[in-house]
């Protein structure tokens, strides 16, 4: 393989591997904020919810959720960049990957159980 197609690929790989996790980081948060909403609204209709919230809480609640795992994928996706820039350059990409993949799997699929268990 000629040298500069060995560089081009060595640049693009953590460049297709972080828009596979900048995706999935972004199911998994649209996951876990049904998640959010549904304990939520079940939070709101049991007994235990403060006498002056009602179900008009849950559009302040829905924005501040939407904040929150918004400024959360966002430094997800900055440091998921910058760690599989260095997994290239030490030489341990897969490495990398597997320790920012992983968690966000499990993420994905604890919501994604607890919300089918629960609905």
């Amino acid at each position: 393989m000629p040298p500069f197609l060995v560089k081009t690929r060595d640049t693009l790989i953590p460049y297709i591997l972080w828009l596979f996790l900048s995706i999935l980081a972004t199911v998994t948060a649209q996951k876990s904020y049904q998640l959010l909403m549904l304990l939520s609204h079940y939070w709101l209709t049991s007994s235990w919810r403060p006498l002056s919230w009602n179900q008009a809480t849950l559009t302040g609640l829905s924005r501040f959720y939407l904040l929150l795992l918004g400024i959360l994928w966002l430094a997800y996706v900055m440091l998921a960049e910058q760690y599989l820039q260095r997994g290239r350059q030490t030489q341990q990409l897969q490495s990398h990957f597997r320790h920012l993949f992983l968690p966000n799997i499990l993420l994905y699929v604890t919501s994604y159980l607890t919300f089918w268990l629960l609905s």
